[in-house]
């Protein structure tokens, strides 16, 4: 009896961990393309106002920001300073491969961040702060998507794990 009480409790528990942990992923990911969008902000101030270079810009950009992102931005900082042939691209996506098994951001944020990273360094001031705007414009788009799908999900996936832990219990009782 003991034993069957012991097993009950396991798998309502391991399959609401499960649930939980899905649920966290869509309460993260709102806030993550909010902090991207902080970053590429700063980004844009250093290069518009402070006409800083771009390895410069990452360094302040990484010395604020704790987590994947800012993680990511030391990361790519690193990435430059220690290759010094390595192109500004090269960094951001190996980078950005990473970012990606980190963090709750989707392909499809990926995509946006890996498209900016591609213009990266690669023109003048004014075309830099023109892709980063729009790489905002986008970010905040997903940001907005982002929020409905927590919204949606985030509460489901709970239940689910509690409900669906519930449900193979009473099954196998």
């Amino acid at each position: 009896m003991w034993i069957k009480m012991l097993g009950a409790t396991l798998v309502i528990a391991a399959t609401s961990w499960a649930g939980f942990e899905a649920a966290q992923r869509f309460q993260q990911r709102p806030r993550q393309l909010r902090e991207l969008q902080s970053c590429l902000q700063m980004l844009e101030t250093e290069i518009n106002y402070g006409l800083t270079p771009l390895p410069t810009a990452l360094e302040k950009l990484a010395e604020g920001r704790e987590g994947p992102i800012g993680d990511f931005c030391c990361a790519v900082k690193n990435e430059l300073f220690a290759h010094h042939g390595m192109t500004m691209r090269a960094a951001w996506n190996i980078n950005l491969d990473l970012l990606g098994k980190h963090c709750a951001l989707t392909e499809c944020d990926q995509n946006i961040l890996r498209n900016f990273g591609a213009t990266l360094g690669m023109s003048g001031r004014h075309d830099q702060i023109k892709h980063l705007k729009l790489a905002m414009s986008q970010l905040a788009a997903a940001e907005t998507s982002a929020w409905e799908e927590k919204l949606k999900n985030e509460r489901m996936f709970r239940a689910l794990g509690i409900l669906g832990g519930l449900a193979v219990v009473i099954l196998f009782y």
